[in-house]
């Protein structure tokens, strides 16, 4: 399933995200308050997805905000080609890059490519994979395309909540939080998406050791960087929320256990290459590998938790609870 976009349209949204990202007005930066949609806007939520009462959602109407004029306003991308990494020529050492592994095969999706489509619909072997990536968290995400055994296409919905992208699947018209995996509005409200492990890392690091990895091709000559002052500012959007542990877009490892939630610094995990940590009771280790692969291991036992890079503000959003790891 693929959209055709007239050339014109497509470089006037990329302006548009260009303008949002980095000209917000003032009243949108607050951070710590949500902004309430205007509701002469909000006809995404209304029109296509007949959702006017907060009952409908498992959010205040007020909290969902309309980023871009239509649903599918970023082009998803459902057709990717790919190209051996060892042919690559318009990737930098320092960008930012998806990495995932299926029954022998590994895909590496680019943020530079993700950020002007954020969401990739794709294959690998018997495993449909949503590929997903938010510019203004920084956050990505994988996820099986399956829910209740049906395979489903995923679409950027225009919408945002908590400054995070909110999907649609264009089967069954559920919204869901890119960050959580959850569909929060919808028929089939409630469910969780099932996640892929994937890797996040420097396009130096894992090229290095992965050279036979298949790399997204981009659609277009044009990689500009629309994020580049969006990232190197403290400014935050659509509802995000601050806090002033760390600074909004340190980059941060979210991890999960039970009722509990901690944030590990990724500054300080690159500087210490491994570190150790209680959490929900229990031991645990978190460790960084050359080609920038995370991975978390009990210590004594066999237990493992899959940790969520973000930036610091868009997990302690979604995890106001949460702790951060601080050096003992």
């Amino acid at each position: 399933m693929s959209h055709a976009f007239h050339p014109l349209t497509l470089r006037a949204w990329r302006l548009a995200c260009l303008t949002l990202a980095v000209l917000v007005s003032a009243p949108l930066l607050a951070g710590n308050t949500p902004q309430p949609a205007n509701p002469e806007r909000m006809h995404i939520l209304r029109d296509f997805f007949g959702i006017t009462d907060s009952g409908q959602m498992d959010y205040p109407l007020d909290t969902v905000m309309q980023g871009c004029p239509r649903v599918d306003c970023i082009p998803s991308i459902d057709s990717p080609r790919f190209r051996r990494a060892n042919t690559v020529d318009y990737l930098r050492d320092d960008d930012l890059v998806l990495a995932i592994s299926h029954a022998g095969q590994t895909r590496v999706y680019p943020a530079r490519i993700l950020q002007r489509h954020e969401i990739v619909n794709d294959r690998l072997d018997d495993l449909p994979v949503a590929v997903t990536y938010c510019p203004l968290c920084g956050t990505g995400e994988v996820f099986d395309r399956r829910v209740n055994g049906r395979e489903r296409h995923f679409g950027v919905s225009g919408l945002l909540h908590g400054s995070d992208l909110i999907m649609y699947d264009r089967e069954g018209k559920n919204l869901w939080q890119q960050i959580t995996g959850t569909a929060f509005a919808g028929p089939e409200r409630g469910q969780v998406l099932t996640r892929v492990p994937v890797v996040m890392t420097e396009w130096k690091n894992w090229h290095m050791t992965h050279p036979q990895s298949l790399v997204l091709e981009p659609d277009s000559a044009e990689l500009k960087d629309l994020y580049a002052a969006y990232r190197a500012s403290d400014r935050v959007m659509y509802g995000g929320k601050t806090n002033r542990q760390l600074p909004p877009k340190a980059v941060v490892y979210g991890l999960e256990q039970g009722d509990e939630s901690l944030a590990v610094s990724e500054a300080l995990l690159k500087k210490e290459g491994q570190l150790d940590f209680q959490l929900a009771g229990h031991s645990w280790q978190i460790k960084r590998s050359a080609d920038g692969q995370v991975t978390v291991s009990e210590q004594g036992g066999q237990g493992t938790l899959q940790p969520r890079r973000a930036y610091w503000f868009a997990w302690y959003t979604f995890h106001p609870q949460t702790r951060v790891l601080r050096k003992l």
